[in-house]
């Protein structure tokens, strides 16, 4: 599986996908997104080992879990890592 954020203008856009499944690629585009409870989240940082692209950070001062949801690209190996279920997909 590779994950790709394609930018431009929408009729190149479609035609590059248009291309790939021409190609026997299969695209799926990501409509998900992750989703935190911040009243079940207890800031373990376990989420934070597992993330490649760094979306989930631990705030070195509050010790507080921060999530840049423009870095993130739903992978969804976040989920089984959180111990208390905070994390889930809007799907």
């Amino acid at each position: 599986k590779l994950v790709l954020e394609l930018s431009g203008d929408i009729d190149q856009l479609e035609a590059a996908i248009d291309w790939m499944r021409s190609q026997n690629i299969g695209v799926s585009l990501a409509s998900r997104e992750i989703l935190i409870d911040e009243d079940i989240c207890v800031h373990c940082g376990l989420c934070t080992g597992v993330c490649p692209t760094q979306a989930l950070t631990l705030d070195p001062e509050s010790f507080k879990l921060t999530f840049a949801r423009s870095r993130c690209i739903v992978c969804e190996q976040c989920i089984p890592t959180c111990p208390v279920q905070a994390i889930s997909t809007n799907l």
